[in-house]
């Protein structure tokens, strides 16, 4: 049933690996196919080194979680499976998402009311009408999903699916880290009859990005900077919400030439990289950040929450958020994080001297 699992590879002879494996339909003797985008750290140079491989699975790194093996028994995604167990419960739509889709102006009333039909108490009697989820995001094994587009997995007979659904990734701190996008419903014109088959034997519980027109940004990276190395995608497809939410709709994106971080090459060559990783682990400035990085979040959360019209899209409430982005950032390659000099007063002074301004 497993459709994907989120690995770490340890071959002395080649290197280490770390991502997404994705089930596939192979025609060559190779059982795992391993691309050089998942290499993070070169082969060993030392002499004799061993053939053998060491394969990790991550914790929860499974795909279709538990989670949604009941979601994809729910009578909207298979009328025909066999209902959940009064064991299955699901978490109330967080204040987060809830705060996003506000900021997207979509109204109060219709926010809580999905939150609360959404919400599965463990032993209810009543189904709850859950049309949201968190979805695995992995790249696309036929190569042939167009564009801009995604394939949910297990939803070829669900009812009333739309063609159109939610998608963000957490934590999505500003407006534009949410967006709507084409979910595949039909197979493509030059997608072999075999290979929709196949992706439609797959069950509920992941999403398949299409790859980009040449020259365009992937997709995941247009959602709240995300990749396909492990990531969970939130989902959202209820009608009543997706009706009233004013948000962009997923393009190509042109690669522009000061665009960073995107399309790049893992540099694997840095020989030194145990000895950078130990001496960042001791740095006291690398706790520093993280409280830095929890201060902003709780910072953007605050002046979200205070401008009851805008938001998200409230002038400091972005400000904060571009700063919490820069400042995971920080922690990977130590830059500092901008942010306005208006705003450093609500920052402790021990923590300014990670800042500058814009």
């Amino acid at each position: 049933e497993a459709i994907c699992i989120q690995v770490r590879i340890f071959i002395p002879m080649m290197g280490v690996y770390k991502g997404m494996l994705m089930k596939k339909k192979i025609t060559s003797d190779e059982k795992i196919l391993l691309p050089e985008s998942m290499k993070k750290i070169s082969a060993s140079k030392q002499s004799n080194v061993s053939k053998k491989a060491c394969l990790l699975v991550t914790q929860a790194g499974v795909d279709p979680s538990p989670n949604n093996q009941y979601i994809g028994r729910l009578p909207f995604i298979n009328l025909d499976a066999k209902k959940p167990p009064k064991s299955f419960e699901t978490k109330k739509l967080s204040e987060m998402f809830q705060r996003l889709f506000k900021s997207l102006q979509v109204p109060d009333n219709i926010v809580k009311d999905y939150a609360k039909r959404s919400f599965q108490k463990k032993g209810s009697k009543k189904l709850a009408d859950i049309r949201h989820t968190f979805l695995r995001g992995v790249a696309d094994p036929t190569g042939q999903i167009p564009a801009n587009s995604v394939f949910v997995t297990g939803i070829h007979i669900a009812m009333d699916f739309p063609s159109e659904m939610f998608i963000t990734r957490s934590p999505c701190l500003k407006s534009s880290d949410g967006c709507l996008i084409k979910v595949m419903k039909e197979k493509p014109t030059s997608m072999a009859e075999d290979d929709y088959l196949w992706l439609n034997s797959l069950p509920f519980g992941a999403i398949i990005f299409g790859f980009p027109e040449h020259g365009c940004k992937p997709i995941p990276t247009l959602i709240a900077d995300g990749d396909l190395d492990g990531d969970r995608y939130f989902c959202l497809w209820d009608e009543s919400v997706l009706n009233h939410i004013s948000c962009r709709s997923l393009s190509s994106t042109p690669i522009l030439h000061q665009d960073e971080n995107v399309l790049t090459k893992v540099d694997n060559t840095n020989e030194g990289w145990f000895r950078d990783t130990q001496e960042l682990m001791i740095d006291p400035s690398f706790r520093e950040i993280h409280q830095l990085t929890t201060k902003l979040y709780s910072l953007n959360k605050k002046a979200a929450d205070k401008d009851k019209s805008k938001f998200l899209r409230n002038e400091d409430a972005e400000a904060y958020a571009n700063a919490f982005n820069e400042s995971l950032k920080n922690q990977k390659h130590g830059t500092k994080v901008r942010l306005p000099h208006k705003l450093w007063d609500s920052i402790p002074a021990k923590l300014q001297v990670h800042l500058t301004e814009i």
